[in-house]
């Protein structure tokens, strides 16, 4: 079971657990990792996943990092997820479609969130 501690004070709250991935591609490879990850990757993931919500971003001072981010509504949605056959199944995807693509992925839990306006 993965068990997302939120710090002394703070709790994890409903919607506020998310699963980060990034990406570290040859200059190559990003033109072809868009549309796969856009078309393939990211709505079978979110999908599998079960989440509310999935972002994907590239890096502005660097274009060869890629990241993705899920959002979890509860615990028990991360849990199932990340000790699921789901996510073994995605990472033999990205494994054979993108070899060599180094990987980091994090579990992150939303501390503050602050609207200025």
């Amino acid at each position: 079971m993965t068990r997302v501690k939120a710090g002394n004070t703070e709790e994890a709250n409903a919607s506020s657990l998310f699963r980060r991935s990034r990406h570290r591609l040859r200059s190559r490879q990003t033109g072809s990792l868009r549309p796969w990850y856009s078309k393939e990757h990211l709505p079978d993931a979110a999908k599998s996943f079960g989440v509310e919500k999935a972002w994907r971003f590239w890096s502005l001072s660097d274009p060869a990092q890629h990241q993705a981010t899920y959002q979890f509504s509860d615990q028990a949605a991360l849990d199932q997820a990340m000790n699921g056959d789901d996510l073994k199944r995605l990472v033999t995807d990205f494994d054979r479609d993108w070899p060599g693509v180094t990987r980091t992925r994090e579990l992150l839990v939303l501390a503050e969130e602050f609207s200025a306006g």
